[in-house]
C-alpha cells in the first residue's frame, strides 16, 4: 500500500508545481500592456513635481545670457518733474555792458518769483566702452548660465537613475510576491497530501507538523512581500503617474550592449570629457580666476559716450514784477571715470579673490580625484553585478536539478516532504536572487553611464528592447 501511495504524492506535487507555473506564467502575461523605462522616465518628467521645480529654475537661467549682452548695450534714461515753488536771487557787484552802453560796475541783479511754477526734463543715452566689472560681470553671467545647463543636464540624468530604481523596485517586488506565492501553493498541495497519508497510517505525525510549519513560516513571508510591494508600487505611481509593472520573467541571455563590452580606459577617459561635476568645478574654477582681474589695475575704471539734453523752467510773479527763467543743455562727448584711491579697499579685493581662486582650484582636484574613485567603484559595482548574476544563474540551475532529484527522492520514500519543500524553495528564492542580480545589472550600467556623464534615454530603449522579447513570448 506504501508503495502505490508514494509515487502518486509524488505526482500530484508535480501537478501542484505546474499550477504554480501556470500562475507565474497568468501573472506575467499581465505584462502585455508593459511599462518600460524610456516611457516611465518620459512620464516622471511631466508628472515628478521635485523635477517640476529644476525645470522651473533651469527656465530662470536662460535670461541670464540676455542679462549678459544687454551690459554692453547702448541705455536711454528719462528724468522730468514738475512743482510749485518760490525763488529768490540776489547778484551785486556785477558789471553790465551793452552794445550801445558803456560798461557799468557795482550793479546789482535782483530777482524774485513767489509760488512759482517750476519744470524740468532731459534724457540721457549712455555707451559703455571700457569697463572691467561690465566685463566680468558679462563672463560670470554666461559662465552662470553654463552652470545651470550642467546642472540641469545632471538632473536629468539623475531623473533616469531615479525612476530606474523605483521601475526594478517595483519589479524586484512583484516578482517576490509571486515567488511566496507560489510557494505557498505548492505547500498547501502538500500539507494536503501528506494529511491524507497521515490519515492513512503511511506517514509520522513530524511530517505533517514540518509541512505545517514551513507553510506558516512562508504566511509571514507573504505579508511582508505584500507591504513590500505596496510600497514600491506607490513609489513609482508617485513618480510617474504609471501604473506600476508588475512581476516580469526576465530573458536569460545578458544584454547587448553593455559597459562592460568597452575597456575601463575608454570610461575614464569619457568621464573626464562629460563628467557633470567635473564640468561644473572647471566652471567655478575659471570665474573664480576672472574675478581676480576684476580687482587688477583697471579695477573701476569706466569710459563712456553720453549723450544729454534736457530743459528747465521757472515762470512766476513777486516783487520785481512776473519773469521766467530757462535753460537748455545738450551734450555729446566722453566721460571718464578712474578711481586714484580706495583706501587699500582694491588690495584687499585682490588678496581676497587671489584665496578664492586658489581654494577653487584645489576644490576641482578634490573633484578629480573624487570622480576617479566614483568611476573606479561604479566599475567594481558593474563587474560585481556581472559576475553575480552568472553565479546566481548557475546557483538556480544547480537548485532546480536538486529539486527534480529530492522529488525523485521522495517518490522512492528516500525524500520527506519537508524536503521537497524546502528544495523548491531554494531554487524559487534563487531563481528570484537571479532575476533580482539581472536587474542589479541594469542599474550598475546606468549607474556608470551617470557617473561618466554619458547617460542617455537612448540606454533605456536598448534595455526595454532586450525586455520585449521576454514580455512577448509570455
Amino acid at each position: 500500500m506504501q508503495k502505490l501511495l508514494q509515487p502518486n504524492f509524488g505526482r500530484a506535487l508535480a501537478g501542484a508545481l505546474l499550477l504554480s507555473s501556470a500562475f507565474s506564467l497568468a501573472m506575467a502575461a499581465e505584462t502585455s500592456g508593459f511599462t518600460g523605462l524610456r516611457q516611465s522616465w518620459e512620464a516622471s518628467l511631466q508628472n515628478d513635481p521635485a523635477f517640476a521645480a529644476i525645470e522651473a529654475r533651469h527656465e530662470t537661467s536662460r535670461s541670464k545670457l540676455t542679462e549678459a549682452r544687454a551690459l554692453w548695450l547702448p541705455t536711454l534714461s528719462a528724468q522730468g518733474g514738475i512743482g510749485r515753488g518760490d525763488q529768490q536771487s540776489e547778484t551785486r557787484g556785477a558789471a553790465f555792458s551793452t552794445p550801445t552802453l558803456p560798461e557799468t560796475r557795482g550793479v546789482n541783479f535782483l530777482t524774485q518769483m513767489d509760488t512759482s511754477t517750476r519744470s524740468h526734463w532731459s534724457f540721457e543715452a549712455r555707451q559703455p566702452l571700457l569697463d572691467n566689472d561690465r566685463r566680468i560681470d558679462a563672463s560670470g553671467l554666461k559662465n552662470a548660465a553654463n552652470q545651470a545647463e550642467v546642472q540641469y543636464l545632471d538632473a536629468r540624468q539623475q531623473q533616469i537613475l531615479k525612476v530606474a530604481e523605483a521601475w526594478i523596485g517595483a519589479i524586484n517586488a512583484a516578482n517576490d510576491l509571486s515567488a511566496v506565492q507560489r510557494l505557498i501553493a505548492a505547500a498547501d498541495r502538500a500539507g494536503g497530501l501528506a494529511q491524507a497519508r497521515y490519515d492513512a497510517g503511511e506517514l509520522p505525525i513530524t511530517d505533517l507538523r514540518d509541512a505545517q510549519a514551513l507553510r506558516d513560516t512562508t504566511a509571514v513571508r507573504l505579508l511582508d512581500a505584500r507591504n513590500a510591494l505596496d510600497v514600491a508600487q506607490l513609489k513609482f505611481t508617485h513618480l510617474t503617474g504609471l501604473q506600476p509593472p508588475t512581476a516580469l520573467p526576465l530573458p536569460d541571455v545578458t544584454p547587448h550592449g553593455l559597459a562592460l563590452e568597452e575597456r575601463f580606459e575608454l570610461w575614464q577617459q569619457r568621464a573626464q570629457k562629460n563628467s557633470p561635476q567635473l564640468i561644473l568645478q572647471t566652471l567655478r574654477s575659471a570665474q573664480a580666476d576672472s574675478e581676480v582681474s576684476r580687482h587688477g589695475v583697471l579695477a573701476g575704471a569706466q569710459v563712456s559716450v553720453v549723450a544729454i539734453t534736457g530743459r528747465n523752467l521757472a515762470t512766476g510773479s513777486g516783487s520785481y514784477g512776473r519773469s521766467a527763467q530757462e535753460s537748455q543743455d545738450s551734450l555729446l562727448g566722453l566721460e571718464a571715470h578712474i578711481p586714484l584711491f580706495t583706501g587699500g579697499m582694491r588690495s584687499a579685493q585682490r588678496n581676497e579673490a587671489r584665496a578664492l581662486a586658489r581654494a577653487a582650484s584645489a576644490d576641482l582636484q578634490s573633484v578629480r580625484q573624487q570622480l576617479d574613485e566614483q568611476l573606479h567603484a561604479a566599475w567594481l559595482r558593474l563587474t560585481t553585478a556581472e559576475a553575480r548574476r552568472k553565479a546566481l544563474a548557475r546557483a538556480a540551475s544547480s537548485a532546480a536539478m536538486r529539486l527534480d532529484a529530492t522529488r525523485i527522492g521522495l517518490e522512492a520514500g528516500d525524500r520527506t516532504t519537508l524536503d521537497v519543500l524546502t528544495a523548491e524553495s531554494d531554487q524559487l528564492r534563487l531563481d528570484a536572487e537571479r532575476q533580482r542580480a539581472a536587474l542589479d545589472l541594469l542599474l550598475a550600467d546606468l549607474h556608470l553611464r551617470a557617473v561618466t556623464g554619458t547617460l542617455s534615454p537612448e540606454t533605456l530603449e536598448h534595455f526595454d528592447d532586450w525586455l520585449t522579447p521576454s514580455v512577448a513570448a509570455h
